[in-house]
């Protein structure tokens, strides 16, 4: 069988952005998404329920912006209203929020 350049491009491209995708910030993707379905998603109580599912969580505001931040190893992952933010490609959109790594 041979493989074309393009299809190799795009093997490689895919085998990258599986080893890229952060397992923690999928775990905090989760916690979040089940909030926003329990109907009680405050950005204000989301520290509260990510501390619950032991994550480091901390609540911050300021300068008009209203986030959740948790440390990691390459910064924090942080919990914020997607239109605040532009998203990339390792930015997960759950409901009303971006979550992401910020460092």
């Amino acid at each position: 069988m041979k493989i074309t350049k393009r299809q190799l491009r795009r093997i490689i491209k895919e085998e990258f952005l599986r080893e890229a995708a952060d397992p923690k910030v999928d775990e905090v993707a989760a916690v979040v998404q089940a909030a926003v379905d329990s109907g009680s998603s405050a950005i204000m109580d989301m520290a509260g329920k990510l501390q619950a599912a032991g994550h480091n969580a901390e609540y911050l505001s300021g300068a008009g912006m209203r986030m959740v931040q948790i440390p990691h190893g390459r910064g924090n992952i942080v919990v914020i209203s997607k239109n605040a933010v532009e998203p990339d490609g390792d930015t997960v959109i759950v409901g009303p929020y971006a979550i992401g790594v910020m460092g």
